[in-house]
């Protein structure tokens, strides 16, 4: 691990990642007064999620895609973005496994936007993000389940083989 600063850097890059392409999108979609906007801006929140979730550079694997969600609900739904954001510091606050807070503030997102009565394709949209989040945790869950996740600030134990390679 690199520590917090380069760790600060990677999250505010995958948000940008997601929040740019939806703020431009938007812009060109109000300029050329695009027929039906809400579906292109959805794709145009879709590409990035997709894209760091399953990475045509990594051989179509790729991150969890929280932060450059985050960052796309940023651009869409600010409102939504900040409930999200703050179920999830809350459950980190409290649990301190990123994992449980990131499967937990997804799965939020859809609660709110339906409680506030958005429009059903985004509440589907978002849904389905919320899956595909929590589809990509399942091996955390499964850590989770075996008492192996770590928490956020635990030291990581080195394996087996990098113990050894340190003696030599």
């Amino acid at each position: 691990m690199l520590g917090p600063c380069p760790a600060a850097l990677v999250l505010v890059g995958d948000v940008l990642k997601g929040l740019i392409p939806v703020v431009v999108g938007r812009r060109l979609l109000l300029m050329w007064a695009a027929p039906n906007p809400d579906s292109w801006l959805l794709a145009t929140g879709l590409a990035p999620i997709l894209g760091h979730a399953f990475s045509v550079f990594l051989g179509f694997r790729g991150g969890r895609a929280v932060a450059t969600t985050l960052g796309v609900l940023f651009g869409m739904v600010w409102q939504a973005a900040l409930v999200g954001l703050g179920v999830g510091l809350v459950v980190l606050g409290v649990t301190r496994y990123i994992s449980v807070a990131s499967i937990i503030a997804s799965a939020s997102v859809p609660i709110y936007l339906a409680l506030a009565g958005v429009r059903m394709e985004w509440a589907a949209f978002w849904t389905a993000v919320a899956a595909l989040i929590i589809a990509r945790h399942i091996p955390n869950l499964g850590r989770l389940l075996e008492g192996t996740e770590s928490k956020i600030g635990q030291r990581v134990k080195a394996q087996p083989e990098e113990q050894e390679a340190s003696r030599d």
